[in-house]
C-alpha cells in the first residue's frame, strides 16, 4: 500500500463482512466441502460431523415456549467442543469459537473468495476503481448466496487513501461504492486484521489507540501492584 503512495496514485479498501454467518453455515455444505476440498474424513469427519447433528433449540417469551427444533444452518460456539464420538475416538477438546472461526475461512477459501477489495490507479481513474470494486463485491454476494450465506452491507467499510493532495482530487459523488442494494460511503479509519489504517496509511490512530490500550493496563496494574508482592512487580 505505501508503493501505491510513492507512485502518486490513490487505493482503495473494501472490507466486506458476512451478517450472522455463525447462524447460516448449512451444515450440509460445511461437511461436503471439509471432505472435497480439504480432505477430512474417517473419524475426524465424523466427530465434527456429529457436533453439528443431534441439536436442538426452542425459543422462550416470557413464560411461553416453543416446540424444540432442530437447527440445519447454526454452529454453537463460546463454549467448549465435545461430542458423543470424542470419548471413542479419542478427539481433543478444543474451543468451539475456534472452530467457527475455523469454519467460515474454510467455505470462504474454498473457491479462493476473500472478504477484501482492494484496488488502486490514478486519481482520475476512481471510476474505474469503484466499478472494479462494485463487480468484486456482486461476485462475493453471488458466492455467498450459493453458499447461503449473505453479506452484511452496514458493516461494509471502504476507506480510500493516498496523499493529501490526491484525496482532495476525488470527488464525494463518485467515490462511494454499491454492496448489493447499498450504498457504502467511505470512511477515514478502518481496522483490517487489528491494524487501524487511516486515510494517508500514517499509523497515527493505530499507536494512539495502542498508547491508550497501554496506559489503561498500567493503571489497573498500579491498582494491585502492593498486594502482588516485589516477587512478581519487581
Amino acid at each position: 500500500m505505501i508503493g501505491v503512495l510513492d507512485q502518486g496514485q490513490v487505493g482503495a479498501l473494501m472490507l466486506l463482512d458476512l451478517s450472522a454467518a455463525f447462524d447460516t453455515v448449512d451444515h450440509d455444505i460445511l461437511t461436503s466441502v471439509l471432505r472435497r476440498r480439504f480432505a477430512v474424513d474417517g473419524p475426524t469427519l465424523d466427530w465434527l460431523s456429529d457436533f453439528l447433528s443431534g441439536r436442538s433449540q426452542i425459543v422462550r417469551v416470557g413464560t411461553s415456549v416453543s416446540d424444540a427444533a432442530t437447527p440445519l444452518c447454526i454452529l454453537v460456539y463460546r463454549r467448549v467442543l465435545s461430542s458423543t464420538q470424542s470419548c471413542s475416538l479419542n478427539m481433543p477438546r478444543m474451543s468451539a469459537s475456534f472452530l467457527t472461526g475455523c469454519v467460515i475461512t474454510c467455505l470462504l477459501i474454498s473457491k479462493h473468495v476473500i472478504l477484501q477489495g482492494f484496488k488502486h490507479g490514478r486519481p482520475d481513474n476512481v471510476p474505474e476503481i469503484v466499478s472494479a470494486l462494485q463487480d468484486r463485491a456482486t461476485n462475493v454476494s453471488a458466492w455467498c448466496a450459493v453458499k447461503r450465506l449473505q453479506l452484511n452491507a452496514e458493516k461494509t467499510e471502504v476507506l480510500w487513501f493516498g496523499t493529501a493532495t490526491n484525496l482532495r482530487k476525488i470527488s464525494p459523488d463518485v467515490s462511494s461504492i454499491r454492496v448489493d442494494s447499498t450504498v457504502v460511503t467511505p470512511t477515514t479509519v478502518v481496522r483490517n486484521l487489528g491494524v487501524m489504517l487511516d486515510v494517508e496509511l500514517s499509523m497515527c490512530e493505530h499507536v494512539s489507540r495502542t498508547v491508550q490500550s497501554c496506559f489503561y493496563h498500567l493503571r489497573r496494574l498500579h491498582s494491585v501492584r502492593r498486594k502482588l508482592g516485589r516477587d512478581v512487580t519487581a
